[in-house]
């Protein structure tokens, strides 16, 4: 084996067990993701926040899968990054900044 698939496979494995620690301390409570889908001061659901995290989550996984794929065939970059997944992204984070500056400039009634 050469240097290049063990640095490979270290990573791959260093990235697993990452992951599995995140998951594993989010569901002992250690990381709490109660207050990540809400306003920062105010405590009210910020759907804003909730379409932001499935759209980078849905954008990150398209891309890794993306990546996996080329695993076999030799390639010695990454893949190219599709327009509608920058549209999508881009999209995505104009909307959450827009809902963060409508709730920050709202007045009580």
């Amino acid at each position: 084996m050469a240097i290049h698939d063990w640095l490979n496979w270290g990573l791959q494995i260093w990235l697993a067990l990452m992951v599995a620690t995140v998951v594993v301390k989010t569901l002992q409570g250690d990381i709490a993701l109660t207050e990540t889908m809400t306003h920062e001061h105010q405590g009210a659901y910020a759907p804003e926040r909730a379409q932001l995290f499935l759209a980078s989550i849905g954008a990150v996984a398209y891309y890794a899968f993306q990546g996996f794929s080329l695993l076999g065939t030799g390639a010695t970059s990454l893949p190219d990054v599709d327009d509608t997944v920058v549209t999508l992204f881009a999209g995505s984070n104009g909307i959450y900044l827009f809902g963060k500056h409508t709730f920050a400039n709202r007045r009580p009634l």
